[in-house]
């Protein structure tokens, strides 16, 4: 399962979901990737999950680069030789370890990424560890949620179940909307989006994590509008 999915920003509960596995004996991989360093998660409390896979680029803040996955030993060491590709054969990646000593990696690891990583968690620590990571997106998106609404926008997920980590928000209800011409005219103006949409309706996807606090999401906020008023779009943005 997908703990923060960025196509719409919901949150899954790997708590309840987690309980029904365990009760069905079944076995779970957790996709954290743009969850780990900001929502809980501890794997001393889900047997049931094989892998917690993330990577460092997302609420760790750090460089992309390579990925982790936590995984209990004795499942790595049940799964040794299953695997039919060596780039993915956890099994083999940590026997490697084993081998030729803790971190070794089996080819020419990324070490400016790796470094940065170490940066990214001393500075994680400076700021008063995950929970206080968390209420900064969780602030970040509050501010982003009351901006874009303030502009007509609509957010596609309620307050009740958005996430802090991603907002999926409706695309103004405009012929001529066009996402890439709008982000690069923003872009203009120092903000950055994706420039790319996972819904069949017209969307666009704004991020409030990162090494970012409220006056910069009310500054983004306010190039948005900037933006909507150069390409024409505000006066046909649908009200929330």
């Amino acid at each position: 399962m997908v703990h923060s999915e960025t196509s719409t920003g919901v949150i899954h509960d790997p708590e309840a979901i987690g309980a029904v596995v365990r009760k069905l004996g079944r076995r779970m991989i957790l996709d954290a990737v743009s969850a780990f360093g900001a929502l809980p998660i501890a794997m001393t409390d889900h047997p049931e999950v094989d892998a917690l896979i993330f990577t460092p680029n997302k609420c760790l803040e750090a460089l992309p680069g390579f990925s982790i996955a936590v995984c209990p030993v004795d499942r790595l060491d049940e799964c040794g030789g299953r695997a039919e590709s060596w780039s993915f054969d956890l099994a083999d990646i940590y026997q490697n370890g084993l081998a030729n000593g803790p971190g070794a990696g089996r080819f020419t690891p990324p070490i400016q990424a790796l470094a940065a990583l170490g940066t990214a968690l001393d500075r994680l620590d400076a700021e008063g560890g995950r929970e206080v990571r968390l209420a900064r997106y969780r602030d970040n998106m509050a501010a982003l949620y009351d901006g874009l609404e303030g502009l007509g926008l609509r957010p596609f997920l309620p307050r009740s179940v958005q996430g802090p980590i991603i907002m999926n928000v409706h695309a103004p209800a405009h012929p001529d909307w066009d996402l890439r011409r709008f982000v690069e005219a923003l872009k203009r103006r120092g903000v950055l989006i994706s420039n790319f949409r996972n819904t069949e309706e017209p969307s666009m996807r704004i991020g409030a994590i990162g090494a970012i606090a409220r006056p910069d999401i009310l500054r983004a906020v306010a190039a948005i509008g900037e933006t909507l008023d150069e390409l024409g779009l505000r006066p046909m943005t649908r009200a929330a």
